[in-house]
């Protein structure tokens, strides 16, 4: 059990794994929506769950992340702070697809 939350904790930019790449930012948008949900739930200004996870970010970066995963986990996780407070907007989701294809599509090249 240990490795498994010490692999989940460990930075990791999925380069030349597409499907790990998709599931990795797909992962931080459901994450994302989550806490919108739970924060919203609780009286929180839903928003502020992205200053936490940027925080957040930035001590990975520390551990050895690269700054530019770092900033497309944020964006996924904003993406599904937004979706959440959009009311689970098409709109939203259909650019959520489309950056998932183009990183895809990039990582696959």
């Amino acid at each position: 059990m240990n490795r498994f939350w010490a692999t989940l904790w460990t930075p990791d930019a999925f380069k030349n794994n597409p499907y790990g790449w998709a599931t990795n930012q797909i992962s931080h948008a459901a994450l994302g929506a989550g806490v919108a949900w739970m924060l919203f739930q609780i009286g929180i200004w839903p928003w502020s769950g992205l200053g936490a996870y940027i925080v957040f970010e930035l001590l990975q970066s520390r551990r050895g992340q690269l700054w530019r995963d770092a900033a497309e986990d944020t964006l996924f996780f904003a993406f599904g702070l937004a979706w959440t407070l959009g009311g689970g907007s098409w709109i939203l989701l259909a650019i959520l697809a489309s950056l998932l294809a183009v990183g895809v599509w990039k990582r696959s090249s």
